[in-house]
């Protein structure tokens, strides 16, 4: 299938929220005939939901946690105009200034 502009796409999006609601109405109908209980879906609220901003930075942190001493540093070249980041750890950052100012 090539690329869909909106109109097509939400003409798509329609057509299956539609046969969604056609294929859980048969579900219940066929559990029915089973004599099966129907047990509703309860939303339950995930971490995400249920957790405070910061103890959401805490597990953020936890999870993508590095070396603690080694951190990004911008630099910017006149010459050239380009700009980026490079690696820096706290040690060399140490010995560059200790350079820079003797």
């Amino acid at each position: 299938m090539g690329l869909m502009n909106f109109q097509d796409w939400a003409v798509e999006r329609q057509r299956l929220l539609n046969r969604i609601k056609e294929l859980e109405a048969e579900n219940t109908e066929l559990k029915k005939r089973l004599g099966e209980d129907i047990i509703p879906v309860v939303q339950v609220p995930t971490a995400m939901q249920t957790l405070s901003l910061q103890e959401k930075v805490n597990l953020f942190r936890s999870l993508f946690k590095g070396r603690e001493d080694v951190f990004a540093r911008r630099w910017y070249s006149k010459a050239t105009g380009k700009a980026g980041y490079q690696q820096i750890s706290k040690a060399r950052q140490s010995f560059l200034l200790y350079v820079a100012h003797t």
